[in-house]
């Protein structure tokens, strides 16, 4: 991949200057909008709904930064550039997600005999989708200070894990053999391009040296499978769900029933 329409490299000093432009703007939307009457007059809350959408445009999930760094963690997740940018990245979302949870929480606090008002008001038409979505979630929504807690710990309990496990993969190098005898050295992702090979003895070679691979981690991935299974139960009984898919369903806009 050529990441260059990002940044020239990781040790572009743009990189740090855009982390804090999209901090800045969350910065901007908190102080804005923190003793606004949003969650009662219908003409801040528009207000407030577009500057929303601007700022998801523009920097949803850490903006352009993010991105980069994401795809670069495929090119080498062993760097140690790319883990030290993708730190930063994680705490950027955290504390993006510590500014801007009041609006959430404030929303969702707004009367269930209300819900209809705001939905189905003229001024909020495109909008409408948007805020029964939040007030479907209204019951799961933790106050601030939870909020905050539930982020700070959230990738210690399950991405760390996951990231260690897709680094002792990624660090695998094995050798294989084609059908002319031909010896392919390649590592954990380039061996499941090779699934797809009309030859079928590099095919054959290639699946037997992922499954060595797997087997070789397979403790650590049944500890990062159960950490996750434990952790993603609690957080439903801390946000009060009453079974493991709710929340996607919800996320989904899709019935239990129906799926």
């Amino acid at each position: 991949w050529n990441l260059s329409q990002f940044y020239k490299s990781l040790d572009d000093e743009q990189i740090d200057k855009d982390i804090s432009l999209v901090l800045k703007e969350g910065k901007r939307l908190h102080d804005k909008y923190l003793t606004s009457d949003f969650d009662s007059n219908l003409k801040s809350l528009k207000e407030l709904l577009i500057d929303l959408e601007s700022f998801d445009n523009k920097y949803s999930y850490g903006g352009k930064p993010s991105y980069y760094i994401y795809l670069n963690q495929f090119l080498d997740q062993e760097s140690v550039k790319v883990k030290a940018r993708y730190s930063q990245i994680e705490q950027l979302n955290i504390e993006l997600s510590s500014l801007l949870h009041f609006i959430y929480e404030r929303l969702s606090k707004i009367p269930e005999s209300k819900h209809e008002m705001f939905v189905n008001d003229s001024s909020l038409k495109e909008y409408s989708n948007y805020l029964r979505n939040v007030f479907k979630f209204s019951k799961h929504i933790l106050s601030n200070e939870k909020e905050e807690v539930v982020n700070e710990l959230s990738d210690m309990a399950s991405g760390a894990w996951n990231r260690l496990l897709e680094s002792l993969h990624s660090s695998e190098v094995v050798k294989v053999k084609d059908s002319k005898g031909k010896t392919h050295t390649l590592n954990f992702e380039k061996l499941t391009d090779r699934f797809n090979s009309p030859d079928k003895v590099l095919r054959d070679n290639a699946s037997l040296a992922f499954n060595e691979i797997l087997l070789k981690h397979s403790k650590v991935a049944e500890a990062e499978f159960n950490n996750t299974l434990q952790y993603k139960a609690k957080m439903d009984k801390i946000k009060k769900y009453s079974y493991p898919e709710e929340s996607r369903y919800l996320s989904d806009d899709v019935e239990k029933e129906f799926v």
